[in-house]
């Protein structure tokens, strides 16, 4: 008789501890982040941790936010932004639409890895952040003895992108009904006592590259799941609605259409002049540069000067200054046959003049050709 209360006081001590993640109702009771993260430590590499988190024999993924009644495959993604490295969960929804389920962010400085793992907020609410325990709170866990972390910080590692996709996923995977989440948390309690939640990011170097990749999904936002798990949380805690992260996005992305609108342009107007200065096309210069109207409206307006400046395009292409000295070439034509029309009427028009000059003259008149007076 002892031993039957023995054991119904256990079972319902059991259940009232289990009482504070059962009462919360959130969907990533379903996927314990300390379970995570231990299976993360004993990984050989991003594609085992990635495999053994699918597996059925790890006990540690119970996840199924489609709610077609199986578990769903979680894809892992590395993000990597100088030392920092984002070990993505991804859970595919459809062939476009991809729901973040939490972040493993590593750091290494000086020396030292830190590590944390955050749950999206989605799932978990904000600042779910937990980490390895420590003796002294304050100071952060130095993870550079875990395998894993030795094998992505090593000098032949590749940045790590899961292969697998919405519909198709590897041959040895198969899909598996969830736990009642009263069984799954009794595999998942072990992994609690070493590790432990934190009120703040160690690297927010690292936490802040992963918003410029983070990814949610339509359907599981507009999902009856997830609106239900909200009205549970505080308000400090709840995550954005879908508005606000598409006005954060379309913030993102007008900004920067506009920067390569703005490059554009200023190619556009870069290569304006470098066409005029080369000289190719004289008649598409004019039309493009707007700063040499006034040039080309006096050119079309008189034909004289399009002659001038058609003449003298052989010679000088290359400097504007060149259109103007075929005025000043021109301008002594004229001076020249002024004093001949000047000298052949004064010499016939003063008989008067002395005798010396007409003996000079005379000469000259009959070299040229003229008639001699008789």
């Amino acid at each position: 008789m002892k031993a039957i209360t023995l054991i119904i006081g256990l079972v319902f001590y059991s259940l009232t501890s289990f009482s504070f993640a059962a009462d919360g109702k959130m969907p990533g009771d379903n996927l314990d982040l300390n379970a995570v993260l231990e299976l993360f430590k004993d990984s050989k590499s991003v594609e085992d941790f990635e495999n053994k988190l699918n597996s059925e024999k790890s006990n540690i993924n119970n996840l199924d936010l489609n709610e077609d009644g199986f578990v769903d495959y979680i894809r892992v993604v590395d993000y990597v932004k100088d030392n920092a490295h984002l070990i993505t969960l991804q859970v595919a929804f459809s062939s476009d639409e991809i729901q973040d389920v939490a972040v493993i962010e590593l750091d290494r400085k000086d020396d030292k890895t830190v590590v944390q793992i955050v749950g999206d907020e989605a799932l978990y609410g904000r600042d779910f952040i937990v980490e390895p325990v420590t003796d002294n709170a304050k100071m952060a866990y130095n993870a550079n003895s875990w395998s894993s972390v030795q094998y992505i910080y090593g000098p032949t590692y590749v940045v790590y992108v899961s292969p697998w996709y919405y519909g198709f996923y590897p041959h040895w995977h198969h899909r598996w009904r969830p736990y009642s989440w009263d069984v799954y948390y009794g595999y998942v309690y072990p992994y609690h006592a070493h590790y432990r939640h934190c009120g703040y990011y160690r690297s927010y170097h690292a936490h802040h590259h992963y918003y410029g990749h983070k990814s949610y999904s339509h359907t599981y936002y507009n999902s009856h799941m997830h609106k239900t798990a909200q009205q549970s949380l505080p308000v400090n805690k709840k995550a954005m609605n879908e508005a606000q992260i598409k006005n954060l996005q379309a913030q993102k992305i007008d900004g920067t259409l506009k920067q390569n609108s703005n490059q554009r342009e200023i190619r556009k107007v870069d290569t304006a002049p470098m066409r005029t200065i080369e000289g190719r096309n004289a008649p598409t210069n004019r039309t493009v540069t707007h700063g040499n109207t006034p040039s080309t409206r006096s050119t079309v307006d008189s034909p004289n000067r399009n002659q001038t400046t058609t003449r003298s395009t052989h010679s000088t292409t290359r400097s504007p200054q060149s259109t103007r000295t075929p005025q000043t070439r021109t301008s002594p034509a004229p001076v020249q046959r002024t004093p001949q029309r000047t000298s052949t009427p004064s010499s016939t028009r003063q008989p008067s003049s002395s005798q010396p000059s007409r003996s000079t003259s005379s000469p000259q008149r009959n070299s040229s050709g003229t008639k001699k007076p008789r």
